[in-house]
């Protein structure tokens, strides 16, 4: 009886998936949160702002482990929680599925390898995560409107990712400001992109 029900509904009301979340959501919820934690971790260690650090400074104090932790986990869970709800476009939905999985596993990677110990792996997730995301940007603006509101946040990624890639090296710098500059021009396209494709698609 209920199966026969469900075949007579429109395909619109089928599509919302008895009301799960949409991509956008996890990821805006994933995102948020994690840099509410991030920015507790420069509360508790004001310093980091003016060490040669990134992000991953926080990840080797006591004082810092457990925010830290916690952002990492909510966002990589997201992450891959908004890649398991596909979008209707079979290749985009495909595309878009393995590369945030991709980017939860970095993201985990990056949690589980301390740069005060493993250094050469824990750079090896980072420098895959940012630059498995500037492609992804530049997919989805290929996918969307080429707008100047979605082209200034992939040139706001670029040169922010160029800027942390030369203050890597160097013993001071702004790795973290460029690190988090980068990582919210980042989550606003992504965000932006996300809920314009859900929308197309619900059309």
């Amino acid at each position: 009886m209920t199966r026969k029900y469900l075949s007579t509904l429109p395909n619109s009301i089928l599509n919302v998936r008895y009301n799960q979340k949409r991509p956008s959501q996890y990821i805006s919820f994933g995102f948020f949160g994690a840099m509410v934690l991030l920015g507790l971790c420069v509360v508790i260690r004001i310093e980091s702002l003016s060490v040669k650090y990134g992000l991953s400074y926080f990840g080797i104090f006591l004082s810092t482990i457990i925010p830290y932790t916690a952002a990492f986990l909510l966002y990589a869970f997201c992450l891959w929680k908004a890649s398991d709800l596909q979008l209707e476009d079979p290749r985009r939905g495909t595309v878009l599925n393995w590369i945030l999985k991709i980017m939860a596993v970095q993201v985990i990677g990056l949690l589980l390898t301390p740069y005060n110990h493993l250094y050469n792996i824990h750079v090896f997730f980072g420098a895959g995560l940012f630059s498995l995301q500037l492609v992804l940007s530049l997919l989805l603006i290929k996918w969307l409107l080429f707008n100047w509101v979605n082209l200034t946040l992939v040139m706001i990624e670029f040169l922010s990712g160029v800027a942390s890639l030369y203050y890597l090296p160097q013993s001071r710098g702004l790795l973290l400001q460029t690190q988090v500059i980068f990582q919210l021009a980042f989550g606003y396209l992504l965000i932006r992109a996300l809920a314009s494709l859900e929308t197309s698609d619900a059309k």
